[in-house]
């Protein structure tokens, strides 16, 4: 028997077989790439050598911009955004990138998930925030007043993410992730309490803020078939927003909807944990995914953040506290790590020192 048979071992979500337990996130290394608007040949290669690595799924940034269109890189904010990969998705050109991308993916028997990040926040009209409340939230993440989006507007984002789905299917993907943390997209702040002040069918209670969600999940279901995946990607818990006790209320409205749940911290900088905001063997979002176990839903639990050590994470899944294991920086920081697995040397995998440089300077 294998030493970590748990993390190891195949698992089955619908009519797809994953090879084993581990799961590489929508992590980017900034400055990966130049000004392309397509997939470079060094982006494609990292992303397949992730699957070479030991990914049974490796999730894939999206070809548009946060707006749902390909940006002008010279109307960006300072920051990171000038300087992150931007593909243009009207371009015919960058779709045969992305197909490559799919197959080297596949040669190494991982499934190709693609990111759907949507629109910015400031599309939904909810910025009534106290003085108080917005200093708690992370600046990069504040939420200016925005236009509220009528019902076409929403039944128009709807089509445009089951068209993307689509796309990237006749692409060779195989599922999607619906990105909903921090606050820092369009369907995030939806979710959140601090954030969504609808007074129709999309906005005030529980069941009506994640409406949207189930919605959306339901129209990509039905448009690309039974087969394809969702991954849901969800903060445990907001900062001035949610809190676990009504995660776990979306949870259980998303059962049926959502294949794998993906699960971070309440915000950027507990996901990508840094030496002086973690603590090892510890991961905080280990007890998120506790508590939706707990609920016996049928759905693949993924949490994220921190999670390296082979011991730890194999235990986490013999002990029913995770399904799988979202990774980031531990297939980057070791080249060998799947390889290690296999051969039961945990002590040997090159340890991550939490600098997030891999990420992004702003993080650090």
């Amino acid at each position: 028997m294998k030493k970590y048979s748990h993390l190891l071992s195949p698992i089955i979500i619908g009519e797809n077989v994953l090879k084993n337990r581990m799961f590489a996130s929508k992590a980017f290394p900034h400055f990966l790439q130049g000004p392309e608007t397509f997939p470079t040949e060094t982006v494609i290669a990292y992303y397949a050598n992730l699957a070479r690595n030991g990914a049974a799924v490796v999730t894939v940034k999206g070809a548009e911009g946060p707006d749902g269109v390909y940006p002008d890189r010279k109307t960006l904010p300072p920051g990171d955004g000038k300087h992150i990969a931007l593909y243009d998705p009207d371009e015919p050109g960058v779709e045969n990138y992305f197909s490559q991308m799919a197959d080297a993916i596949h040669y190494y028997g991982a499934k190709a998930s693609i990111s759907l990040h949507g629109m910015e926040p400031d599309h939904l009209c909810v910025s009534k925030l106290t003085e108080e409340q917005q200093a708690k939230i992370h600046g990069r993440f504040h939420i200016p007043e925005g236009k509220e989006m009528t019902h076409e507007d929403i039944e128009a984002y709807k089509q445009h993410l089951v068209k993307r789905c689509l796309k990237y299917q006749s692409l060779g993907f195989d599922m999607c992730n619906i990105y909903m943390t921090y606050k820092s997209s369009l369907i995030s702040a939806f979710l959140s309490p601090a954030t969504n002040y609808r007074t129709d069918e999309y906005g005030g209670s529980t069941e009506d803020r994640v409406r949207i969600v189930v919605e959306i999940c339901d129209a990509i279901k039905k448009a690309c078939g039974k087969k394809w995946m969702i991954e849901a990607q969800i903060s445990g818990e907001e900062e001035c927003g949610y809190d676990l006790d009504e995660m776990l209320r979306y949870v259980k409205l998303l059962e049926g909807k959502v294949d794998i749940l993906h699960i971070r911290a309440k915000d950027a900088a507990e996901s990508h944990p840094v030496g002086f905001n973690s603590k090892e063997g510890a991961p905080v979002t280990l007890r998120y995914a506790e508590a939706v176990k707990s609920l016996g839903v049928q759905m693949v639990v993924a949490p994220n953040g921190g999670y390296q050590d082979l011991d730890e994470c194999d235990r986490y899944i013999a002990e029913g506290k995770a399904d799988m294991i979202t990774m980031g920086r531990a297939f980057i920081c070791d080249y060998d790590y799947y390889l290690k697995a296999v051969e039961g040397r945990g002590d040997d995998v090159v340890p991550c020192i939490r600098c997030n440089k891999c990420h992004a300077p702003s993080m650090t």
